[in-house]
């Protein structure tokens, strides 16, 4: 009796075991789920990183080079480090490793590309519809009432529409990374483009005009928490090309004869002439610093200036070669030029000329350099080229 006893007790406490034991994996599984949950709602919110589902298809890859995805190529944007191409019918997106995440039709072969707070966009001027993209699926596919004349996208995954109505030359309208409005602003002038402040709560906007026959620009200045602009500058003379914030109180004002930097109340704080030369390219690096590429169509030479956040030329560059594509990287600034990829520190002193292996464009992405050509995608090699 006694041994019969015993093994009744051993066999409770087995089961007793075995139970606490299984209600232990599943709170370790309704903690995880919870926190994955948990986690895919503060990405969204915050708009960092997209869904869930980039994180999960952001694994593997076989590593650069690539196939090329063949069509004709548009345009090429980085999305939180990795890459996104836009040829005449599709948009790609590629992670680090040389991996396939998205890959789906765009509305047409003039869609415009935009990224920024890890998402994309496409949408094409005069039509009424764009898109929204994570890293690896569709967030959004919208049709709006008016026809669509710029866009633009911020750091917070926020962005701004700008379209022709009936009642305006132009209409703003603000959206935030959830796609609700949070800011409309209507224009009697031509706003030629947008920008959205870093903290996700300011916007500037590039107007254009004439007077007497003269075109006349200007940059107004938005709070969301403010109907009105709480500044404006007027640029009689000159013509838009881009404005963006340099940080959260410059923004920088490119146009057809200068660089401007303007302060949060509307005053011009530095200027870079062109000396007559005219406007062929720009890139930014987000961090404030912008690469103004400047053409003489007398003596068919270019001219290359770095400016900083502030507003100071850091350095100035006269490429021998014709200089097709370039970029600012981390530490080094890229050229493409017919002869190769010429390679300058960050005073646009040259280091070195690298191999192009081809390339029709060049991306700075996630502290890589890739090259594009008809066959594939590559990352650069180091590898000067043979005098």
């Amino acid at each position: 009796m006694a041994e019969t006893h015993d093994f009744e007790k051993l066999r409770k406490k087995r089961r007793r075991g075995i139970l606490l034991r299984r209600i232990a994996v599943l709170f370790a599984i309704s903690l995880a789920v919870m926190g994955v949950l948990s986690l895919n709602n503060l990405l969204v919110s915050f708009g960092s990183a997209g869904t869930m589902s980039d994180f999960l298809r952001g694994f593997g890859g076989g590593g650069y080079p690539i196939e090329a995805p063949g069509g004709s190529l548009r345009d090429v944007r980085e999305v939180n480090g990795d890459i996104a191409i836009i040829n005449d019918t599709n948009l790609y997106i590629y992670n680090d490793r040389g991996k396939e995440m998205l890959n789906i039709q765009h509305p047409g072969e003039n869609a415009i590309l935009l990224a920024g707070g890890g998402r994309v966009m496409t949408y094409a001027v005069g039509e009424t519809g764009y898109r929204i993209y994570s890293r690896s699926t569709q967030l959004l596919d919208e049709t709006g009432k008016y026809p669509l004349t710029a866009a633009a996208m911020g750091e917070t995954g926020n962005y701004a529409l700008v379209s022709a109505t009936r009642q305006y030359a132009a209409q703003v309208t603000v959206y935030d990374v959830k796609f609700e409005q949070v800011f409309q602003w209507s224009s009697s002038e031509l706003v030629a483009g947008v920008a959205l402040g870093p903290g996700g709560k300011m916007m500037a906007a590039g107007c254009v005009g004439a007077s007497g026959g003269i075109i006349s620009s200007s940059v107004q200045l938005f709070s969301f928490d403010q109907k009105s602009a709480v500044a404006r500058l007027d640029i009689p003379g000159e013509l838009i090309a881009m404005i963006e914030f340099l940080s959260d109180s410059l923004l920088g004002i490119l146009t057809d004869k200068g660089f401007h930097v303007m302060d949060g109340s509307g005053k011009i704080t530095a200027t870079t002439s062109f000396g007559g030369e005219s406007l062929k390219a720009e890139r930014t690096d987000g961090y404030g610093d912008v690469l103004i590429l400047t053409e003489s169509a007398g003596s068919r030479t270019q001219t290359v200036r770095l400016i900083d956040s502030s507003g100071e030329e850091r350095g100035r560059f006269h490429p021998e070669a014709w200089v097709l594509d370039m970029q600012l990287g981390g530490r080094e600034i890229y050229f493409l030029t017919v002869e190769g990829i010429i390679c300058c520190d960050r005073e646009l002193k040259p280091v070195m000329t690298i191999e192009s292996g081809g390339a029709s464009r060049i991306l700075a992405a996630g502290g890589r350099v890739y090259y594009f050509n008809p066959e594939e995608i590559g990352v650069l090699e180091r590898k000067e080229v043979e005098p």
